[in-house]
């Protein structure tokens, strides 16, 4: 399934600005035409559907001289699950950039990305440029890290307090699943990291607009309080 968004420039209304092309769950077939569309690695769209991918980035380009950057970032997901290790797990976005476009593929449709999609119905309300909108995309990863961080460190206190009056294994299987299930994310936010790095020194050397750079400061805001976040759960536990 595919979704395609475009903002035209303000100023010449027949140029497109960007191109958002909002990729998840696809098809055997729609794999290989993005492969065969833009004679991209076979990897820069399947690193999406597989369930051990890291983060990571790569350049690239193709047979025709175009260039293309992928960043693989890890996101978040905590949900209620009779299977108590699995409730927190983390899952591969793959963003391919290229020129004035951007390609998001996920296995799943993403809330986050959902609501960013939202605001490309009225496009008066944004005016992303091509790292905009992949610093918009970090921006909303970071935040849900330190949303269901606060969740989880309130559910762990919660299990504290009912292991001294219950010998419950589930209690103890509960607690035991969100711990490993912290490592996790602790691994993932760690490799968010370097990709945020690298964003960092391009778009300073590419002397990026201001509206991006604010919106860098954002996604560093965001992003370094969750990796507060869940060392101090670690170092807690």
């Amino acid at each position: 399934m595919q979704h395609i968004y475009q903002l035209k420039d303000k100023d010449h209304p027949t140029w497109e600005k960007l191109i958002w092309r909002y990729v998840y769950n696809p098809s055997a077939e729609e794999v290989e035409k993005l492969i065969a569309d833009y004679d991209i690695p076979r990897d820069f769209v399947s690193s999406a559907l597989d369930p051990y991918e890291v983060s990571r980035q790569e350049a690239y380009r193709n047979s025709q001289g175009d260039e293309f950057e992928l960043l693989v970032f890890l996101y978040p997901d905590y949900h209620q699950s009779q299977e108590f290790k699995d409730r927190l797990q983390v899952h591969p976005l793959s963003v391919i950039i290229h020129d004035h476009e951007v390609i998001t593929i996920s296995k799943h449709p993403l809330s986050f990305l959902d609501d960013i999609a939202h605001d490309f119905a009225d496009s008066d309300l944004v005016d992303y440029s091509t790292f905009g909108l992949v610093l918009a995309i970090f921006w909303q990863i970071s935040k849900r890290y330190t949303q269901y961080l606060v969740s989880i460190d309130q559910r762990i206190h919660q299990i504290e307090e009912m292991v001294t009056d219950s010998t419950s294994n589930e209690i103890l299987y509960e607690l035991i699943g969100l711990n490993k299930g912290l490592v996790y994310y602790e691994t993932a936010i760690d490799g968010n990291h370097n990709i945020l790095e690298s964003l960092v020194t391009f778009l300073k050397e590419e002397e990026a607009p201001a509206k991006d750079l604010r919106l860098l400061r954002d996604v560093q805001v965001e992003h370094n309080q969750a990796e507060i976040m869940v060392y101090q759960q670690q170092k807690n536990d």
